[in-house]
């Protein structure tokens, strides 16, 4: 999702203030994941699996990095204890995407803005 940008409606300056908080929450949380997890930072930015997967994989993540924490296991750590990650992995095809419709992001960002923030 992207914050809204020239004229705002009602609901669009909260709706902002929300995606940018939000947004760098997510961020420092993604650096984190990246910084434990090595293979999540690999593709330079590509999506190499389907979004349904991703989810999977960032949930997964998450998980075990909480693990990690209550164990005490801290960032760096996994590569010390030689338990880096590997080239071995077997990677799954890019999955399609279908047509982009830039159109219909525009629509379910505006149904955000009336059903929350206005």
């Amino acid at each position: 999702m992207q914050d809204m940008d020239g004229r705002w409606l009602v609901g669009e300056a909260a709706y902002n203030r929300a995606h940018i908080r939000t947004r760098g929450i997510i961020e420092r949380i993604f650096g984190i994941l990246k910084s434990r997890f090595r293979c999540l930072d690999r593709s330079g930015g590509a999506l190499l699996y389907s979004p349904c997967k991703v989810c999977k994989v960032v949930v997964v993540c998450c998980i075990l990095h909480n693990i990690a924490i209550t164990a005490g296991v801290r960032l760096g750590e996994q590569e010390a204890e030689g338990e880096g990650d590997s080239d071995s992995d077997e990677e799954e095809p890019n999955a399609p995407l279908g047509e982009v419709r830039p159109e219909r992001g525009r629509d379910v960002r505006l149904n955000i803005i009336r059903n929350y923030f206005e």
